[in-house]
């Protein structure tokens, strides 16, 4: 019985060869390099994802907030080539026609640090929309028809949008 006791402690205190080691090793460098390349090739794509990803958000949230302006819009106009000011019918009897002043709300886009301001001028309230926007472009086609070009980009990625709106 004392025999096995020491057999079983002798093969106890037993550890790593130097050769497990450096094959262990070997092995952990194969596989931190094969990561290290992957990693490299793969991280120009994701950035590339998230860019564009985030242009187009942007876009769809600056899409969105122009659409619902427009909607309820009985009067849009240019004001110099990268601001538009729309007017919406207001007040308990709305009368269908752009008044500009009271009860009606004007809404004014345009840029403010290269993010796309929407600004309620009845309430004095106001807020970005959209981030990334390199360009705002409104042009009044003909007394009735209004295009707004908006360019958006992130990094190497860009998008341009562009809107028509005729007066009801």
């Amino acid at each position: 019985m004392n025999r096995t006791i020491s057999t079983l402690c002798k093969k106890a205190k037993r550890g790593f060869t130097l050769l497990e080691l450096m094959v262990v090793s070997l092995l952990m460098f194969i596989v931190v390099m094969l990561t290290n390349q992957f990693w490299t090739w793969f991280t120009p794509s994701v950035t590339d994802i998230i860019a564009r990803a985030h242009t187009l958000r942007e876009a769809r949230m600056a899409m969105r907030s122009l659409a619902d302006d427009f909607g309820a819009a009985v009067g849009a106009a240019p004001l110099g080539g990268n601001r538009l000011i729309l007017c919406k019918d207001g007040g308990d009897f709305p009368n269908g026609l752009a008044d500009w002043s009271a009860p009606d709300v004007l809404v004014d886009y345009y840029i403010v640090d290269s993010s796309l301001y929407r600004n309620n001028v009845s309430a004095g309230t106001g807020f970005a929309v959209a981030d990334g926007v390199t360009g705002f472009t409104v042009e009044q086609i003909s007394p009735t028809l209004i295009r707004i070009t908006l360019d958006l980009a992130v990094r190497d990625f860009s998008r341009q949008l562009t809107f028509m709106w005729s007066q009801p």
